[in-house]
């Protein structure tokens, strides 16, 4: 799947963060739009593992507010002045899919994800965060194509 910076740039931002938190460590790059070429502004990455009482490079499960809290040291470390942001999560928290939908729905995707969503995830959807984005058709004018992706919405025990 092809990938584009231009819808974050479409908007009147000057500057978009993204965010990778991974099981090890959380890294930051902060980018600007000039003469239609992104330019690094800031970057940063912070270890978990201390966070975590565990040596740094070593992957953690950290709770919530621990992560809240070393993203903002990172955040505050790096300079990073925007908050216009696009977020990387790791695989094993997430649950991702393509699913085909007739391309007569394409106009009520918002509420016919769910619904199909339901399928493929094995929590009830208000336990999730679910985006989608549609990917293509295949060639087939009556199907798109949507991948799609979820997380829990809070991390048990």
């Amino acid at each position: 799947m092809a990938f584009s910076l231009s819808k974050w740039f479409a908007k009147e931002t000057h500057s978009v963060l993204g965010i990778d938190i991974g099981s090890s460590s959380i890294k930051i790059v902060q980018l600007r739009r000039e003469k239609g070429r992104a330019i690094l502004e800031t970057y940063g990455a912070i270890a978990l593992g201390p966070y975590g009482n565990v040596e740094i490079g070593r992957s953690t499960q950290l709770p919530v507010e621990k992560v809240v809290e070393a993203l903002k040291d990172l955040l505050k470390e790096a300079n990073a002045t925007t908050s216009d942001a696009s977020l990387a999560i790791p695989y094993t928290s997430s649950l991702v899919s393509v699913i085909k939908l007739p391309a007569a729905v394409e106009n009520k995707l918002d509420q016919v994800m769910p619904l199909e969503a339901r399928k493929y995830i094995p929590i009830p959807i208000s336990e999730v965060q679910l985006d989608y984005q549609v990917v293509g058709g295949e060639g087939d004018a009556t199907k798109n194509s949507l991948d799609h992706a979820c997380t829990p919405r809070t991390r048990s025990p």
